[in-house]
């Protein structure tokens, strides 16, 4: 593997997706986090989730390759000082 793959390969993945959260995170901005396990995700829940939600708050995503990942995000992010329902994380079965 060239370093390029090896760049490509770490570029997804829980601790990309982690460290793009504490790039995007602004505890005073009305702001969701939804991590998601795979490219086509967002486009089947971000239909439900911006119906439900105002305009006003912006939606960051993070796509963490597989459900490990997300699993992973998860126990990284859940340390953090959020608010509640601010982080969603989005397995499928």
């Amino acid at each position: 593997m060239s370093l390029i793959d090896d760049l490509r390969a770490a570029r997804g993945g829980a601790a990309s997706a982690y460290h793009e959260f504490l790039l995007d995170y602004k505890p005073n901005l009305p702001s969701m986090y939804c991590f998601f396990e795979g490219q086509d995700d967002p486009s089947f829940y971000l239909n439900f989730i911006s119906r439900q939600i105002s305009k006003a708050i912006r939606i960051c995503i993070y796509r963490c390759k597989n459900k490990s990942a997300v699993y992973e995000s998860y126990r990284r992010i859940s340390i953090q000082n959020t608010k509640p329902g601010e982080c969603l994380f989005f397995v499928d079965k």
